[in-house]
């Protein structure tokens, strides 16, 4: 909850400070997808017959391979656009890459919609898609979570202190440990994890 909370309250501020603009018509009946595969999408804003009532705007995301059922920062941040959207009567398209060369094709199918208020990258390893996709599409607005790419007017990058974090679960666990011994197996061999391993020894 108290990451839903995080990435709603992320969420609506930079939303707010975009200038959203109206649809014309009537809410689609169908969202328009990317061109490319793994792709699944909803509307958080249901269909109106009130053009008035229609969608103020949309959002896409493209999550981190894994996908929803994740019971982390998938999860998380699909809550936290699901309760943005709802809030602002915006509609919410996203996608489910099945593995990371999926990234860019669906980041550029979302931008060359021109549909899109927002489009969110969700973790680091988007970094090089998201920075072959945006200089493209400048008017497109980008938020990237979990990874930082700078010189960029159309990319707002969003990240936090993983070594504080895991500095918090180093002390929890040498409190706890019996052995006076702690393992710790990380996904990727990368600076991230590198920064998580480095707060936990520490």
């Amino acid at each position: 909850k108290t990451w839903r909370k995080r990435f709603a309250c992320i969420i609506l501020s930079i939303v707010t400070l975009l200038s959203l603009t109206g649809c014309n018509g009537q809410a689609p009946a169908q969202p328009a997808a990317p061109a490319a595969n793994g792709t699944a999408q909803e509307s958080a804003a249901p269909a109106q017959t009130d053009a008035s009532q229609a969608p103020q705007g949309k959002i896409a995301v493209v999550f981190a391979t894994g996908g929803l059922g994740d019971l982390t920062y998938n999860d998380s941040l699909y809550a936290g656009v699901k309760e943005t959207c709802d809030r602002l009567n915006l509609g919410f398209d996203y996608s489910e890459p099945m593995e990371a060369a999926e990234y860019e094709p669906l980041l550029r199918g979302y931008a060359e919609t021109g549909e899109y208020n927002l489009i969110i990258s969700l973790g680091f390893s988007q970094v090089s898609s998201l920075e072959a996709v945006a200089p493209n599409f400048p008017d497109q607005k980008f938020m990237l979570i979990d990874g930082v790419l700078e010189g960029y007017d159309n990319i707002a990058s969003y990240t936090w202190r993983q070594n504080e974090i895991w500095y918090m679960v180093g002390t929890l666990c040498g409190m706890m440990t019996k052995t006076k011994t702690i393992g710790l197996v990380c996904h990727f061999d990368n600076a991230s994890t590198s920064m998580n391993a480095a707060g936990l020894i520490t």
